[in-house]
């Protein structure tokens, strides 16, 4: 909602009460945000929880573990030129968040973020998601204002490393096209690296997995960019993998993009 207890700050819109407080300037990695002045470095009654983020909410902390970092990635149009990278971060109460970093917050923030490790978020811009690239209600941007200072580990126990929500393979075809899902599967085949020039004339390289389930059915799964080269992962042993955040596809009937988010022979 827009008010309450999580919600839009109340009263002046300052960032008064218990959830409005930004994390300081101070902290390692501070920044100002908007000029506000520097309090005192964020503690538990600071913070809320990742659910209770909407547009609406201007002043607010969040701490959340990096789940996944992607590279960075970088665009030239008729517009311009930049780059990006996304972290996927989960919070104590497993809410989670796709956060976007762009230009020269990607310079300022792309080597100080470690997959893994937790931090104090705040400073950011909060949009609704595009629904195609994650199952979150919520994005948030982060820029070179934004304010970011890691959790030590008694601060951030209380954080799953990752959480799942596991979709049978027999029911992908069921889903359409792009839908966002969790899979866990094994690795029957592994077809090995291969380039292929995209329409758009773009060099590009991708490896198709056979996973199949408990439900005995099997879908051909791809890795794209340089996880697709890599050799690390032991494909042909026939591990087991966990997907986060696949993407459905009726490319020659029902098929899987596998993102970024992966771990082989999870616990």
């Amino acid at each position: 909602g827009q008010g309450g207890q999580y919600g839009q700050p109340q009263g002046n819109n300052q960032g008064d009460g218990q959830y409005g407080r930004p994390v300081p300037t101070a902290g390692q990695y501070g920044g100002a945000y908007n000029s506000a002045p520097v309090v005192r470095d964020a503690s538990s009654s600071d913070v809320c929880p990742i659910s209770a983020l909407n547009p609406y909410a201007t002043k607010w902390t969040i701490k959340a573990r990096v789940t996944v970092k992607t590279d960075i990635r970088k665009w030239a149009n008729e517009r311009g030129e930049g780059q990006l990278f996304s972290v996927d971060l989960l919070d104590d109460q497993k809410g989670e968040l796709r956060a976007t970093f762009f230009k020269d917050a990607v310079d300022k923030f792309y080597p100080l973020l470690e997959e893994g490790k937790a931090y104090f978020f705040s400073g950011g811009k909060v949009k609704i998601a595009n629904a195609k690239f994650t199952k979150c209600d919520f994005d948030v941007t982060f820029d070179t204002n934004s304010v970011i200072r890691p959790c030590s580990d008694e601060e951030s126990s209380s954080i799953s490393s990752q959480v799942y929500n596991f979709t049978s393979i027999a029911y992908l075809p069921q889903q359409q096209d792009r839908t966002v899902v969790d899979v866990l599967g094994i690795v029957k085949h592994d077809s090995g690296p291969s380039d292929l020039t995209s329409k758009a004339g773009k060099d590009l390289t991708k490896r198709t997995l056979t996973l199949i389930d408990s439900s005995g059915h099997e879908i051909a799964a791809t890795l794209w960019g340089e996880k697709a080269k890599s050799e690390v992962y032991g494909w042909q042993e026939n591990p087991i993998i966990a997907i986060k955040g696949g993407r459905t596809s009726e490319f020659q009937g029902c098929s899987l993009n596998i993102s970024d988010q992966f771990t082989v022979n999870p616990d």
